[in-house]
């Protein structure tokens, strides 16, 4: 929990949650992308169920054919010309973000297993993605 004692979700600080994006040619090496994870127990569900909306990037990383949801995953978001943006560690099954429209490259890993889906976030809109792995 890295953004408030107040919050049981972890969430990148940010001052505000109006829809404006990122800039991320604003020269920073990885600009601050608004970003929410978590949903381990019914409070983080319920939670992270009335914020989703603030975020047009939702990930859910499970165990495929089980039903069992995954934590710890850590994520790398690049942009389209391959410009690391965010990198950090899902505290839970749903992990949400605001990026600008356009193209992405999300890698997540679980033991050492890479997966990268390119992904396409609209100018409206969610673009929704899982991860699978298999159980161990």
């Amino acid at each position: 929990m890295a953004a408030s004692l107040a919050l049981p979700v972890h969430a990148q600080p940010q001052t505000a949650l109006a829809p404006d994006y990122p800039d991320p040619t604003a020269g920073a090496a990885m600009p601050a992308i608004p970003y929410i994870s978590g949903g381990v127990g019914a409070s983080e569900r319920e939670e992270l169920a009335q914020r989703k909306a603030q975020y047009n990037v939702h990930l859910l990383f499970a165990v495929a054919g089980s039903g069992e949801f995954l934590a710890g995953i850590p994520v790398q978001i690049e942009d389209g010309s391959g410009l690391t943006l965010l990198e950090a560690t899902s505290e839970g099954p749903y992990f949400y973000a605001r990026l600008a429209p356009g193209e992405y490259r999300i890698t997540a890993e679980r033991g050492g297993e890479s997966q990268t889906k390119r992904i396409q976030v609209p100018a409206t809109g969610v673009a929704a993605h899982s991860f699978y792995w298999q159980a161990r």
